[in-house]
């Protein structure tokens, strides 16, 4: 069993093509047999730029400039590489975590920045896209100053501070 990534589907067919003849090579060379079966397998990541560039000016000013970097292609694939090929998304990566990832020693040294802080880069993301995209709000400032003011409500709970953190338990 194996797989192949790339950057884009059809250089990914172009190599899984490659892989498989190189298969029925070797099986030819020492006289046994091969099947394959080919199965879809994780799409390419496909950052959108808008989203990206959104999540990037919302960072930049919760970390600042320095702290904030550009990833090109990466070789690693999730699901989200699927998602991203159907509609716009992103998948922000954020710093707070040490160790080798998916190891066991993979562990988050900082929650405040692994996870606190790039939920609200994703979550000012949204305000933008509220004000940007719809008629919701006809500003990001103005999207804040309804939430300041408690015209936002979750759960039927009144939101008032764009800092609030929800507790899904």
């Amino acid at each position: 069993e194996t797989f192949v990534r790339a950057r884009t589907v059809s250089v990914m067919m172009e190599m899984a093509e490659r892989v498989d003849r190189c298969f029925r090579a070797g099986a030819l060379a020492t006289g046994a047999r091969v099947k394959i079966t080919t199965l879809p397998g994780y799409l390419p990541l496909i950052n959108d730029p808008h989203l990206a560039e959104l999540y990037r000016r919302n960072a930049e000013e919760l970390v600042g400039k320095d702290a904030v970097g550009h990833i090109r292609h990466r070789g690693s694939s999730t699901d989200m590489g699927d998602v991203s090929n159907l509609i716009p998304a992103i998948q922000p990566y954020a710093a707070g975590a040490e160790g080798s990832a998916h190891g066991v020693d993979y562990v988050i040294q900082d929650w405040d920045v692994a996870v606190l802080t790039a939920a609200k880069a994703m979550t000012w993301c949204v305000i933008d896209l509220l004000a940007e995209k719809t008629k919701v709000f006809p500003s990001k400032s103005e999207a804040r100053k309804m939430i300041q003011g408690g015209g936002i409500s979750i759960n039927k709970e009144k939101v008032n501070s764009p800092e609030l953190l929800i507790n899904t338990s």
